[in-house]
C-alpha cells in the first residue's frame, strides 16, 4: 500500500496539476482526501494529520453543565492555489473553506478564479487591537466584476448580508476565532473602483483566538495565518472571495 501511495504522490508531482488528476484517479473520496493531505503536506513540508482527524479538543470549560457528548463536523477543502503579496512579501496560499453544497460554492469558485488571474496586494496594519487590512486587486479579465454598480445592490440585499455573515462565521470558526466578541465585519469599511483596479479595506477588532486544537493549529498553518496580522489579512480574502464571487455573477445576469 505505501508503496502505492508514493507511487501516486511521485505521479501528482508530475502531472503539473495534481487537484485535476486526483479527481480523475478512480479512488474513494476518503483516500482522494488522503493522498491530497499527503501532497501538501510534503510539498510544504507541514503536517495535516489532525484534519483528517474526527477529534476535536474544547476549550476547557466553555461549555460545562451542557451535557458536551462530542463535536459535528463539516468537510473541508482546498478551493484555489492563490499568489498574492501580503505586505510585500509572496505568498503562496491553499484556500481551504467548509464545504456547503449548492450555489454558494459554485459562487465561492467564480471569485476564486477571478483572483486566480489578477494582481492581489494585502497591506496590514495592527495597531491597539484594531486591524486594518487593504487589499488592491488588479484584475486581467472579468472586468464585469468591476461593475460599480453591483457592489452596493450587494451590500443593500439583507439576503446576501445574511448568508455572507453565517459563512464568515464559519470561517472565524475554523481559525479558531471568537466570531461574535467584536461582530463580523460584513462588509468593507470602504472600497473603490478605478479602471482595472479594486481597494477593498476592512476595519475590525483584531480577533483573539478561542479553540486550542490541532486542526486549528493546522489549517492557520496552510494559510501561513500563524502570526496575528497575517489571520486579519486571511480574513479579508475570504470576504473579498465571497463579494466578488457573487458581483460576479450578479453583473452577468
Amino acid at each position: 500500500m505505501e508503496s502505492n501511495i508514493d507511487f501516486l504522490l511521485e505521479s501528482l508531482r508530475k502531472s503539473g496539476k495534481p487537484f485535476e488528476y486526483i479527481n480523475e484517479l478512480k479512488l474513494s473520496e476518503n483516500l482522494r482526501a488522503l493522498l491530497r493531505r499527503l501532497y501538501i503536506q510534503s510539498k510544504e513540508g507541514i503536517s495535516l494529520s489532525a484534519i483528517g482527524s474526527t477529534i476535536l479538543d474544547f476549550a476547557e470549560g466553555d461549555y460545562e453543565g451542557f451535557n458536551v457528548i462530542g463535536a459535528l463536523q463539516i468537510p473541508i477543502g482546498v478551493i484555489g492555489v492563490l499568489n498574492l503579496f501580503i505586505n510585500n512579501e509572496r505568498n503562496e496560499i491553499y484556500v481551504v473553506t467548509p464545504f456547503i453544497k449548492g450555489r454558494l460554492l459554485n459562487r465561492l469558485g467564480d471569485g476564486i478564479r477571478i483572483l486566480e488571474g489578477s494582481i492581489v496586494n494585502i497591506g496590514i496594519k495592527d495597531y491597539e487591537g484594531v486591524c486594518s487590512s487593504d487589499a488592491y486587486v488588479t484584475f486581467s479579465d472579468h472586468k464585469d466584476a468591476l461593475d460599480p454598480l453591483v457592489f452596493p445592490k450587494l451590500y443593500n440585499d439583507p439576503v446576501f448580508l445574511s448568508v455572507k455573515h453565517s459563512y464568515m462565521a464559519l470561517i472565524y470558526y475554523m481559525l479558531g476565532l471568537d466570531a461574535f466578541s467584536a461582530g463580523i465585519p460584513v462588509v468593507p469599511s470602504e472600497y473603490t473602483i478605478n479602471g482595472d483596479t479594486l481597494r477593498y479595506k476592512v476595519i475590525h477588532d483584531t480577533p483573539y483566538q478561542l479553540l486550542n486544537n490541532m486542526v486549528t493549529s493546522e489549517i492557520r498553518e496552510l494559510l501561513k495565518a500563524v502570526e496575528k496580522p497575517y489571520i486579519c489579512a486571511i480574513l479579508l480574502l475570504y470576504s473579498l472571495i465571497f463579494d466578488l464571487g457573487h458581483a460576479s455573477l450578479t453583473a452577468k445576469t
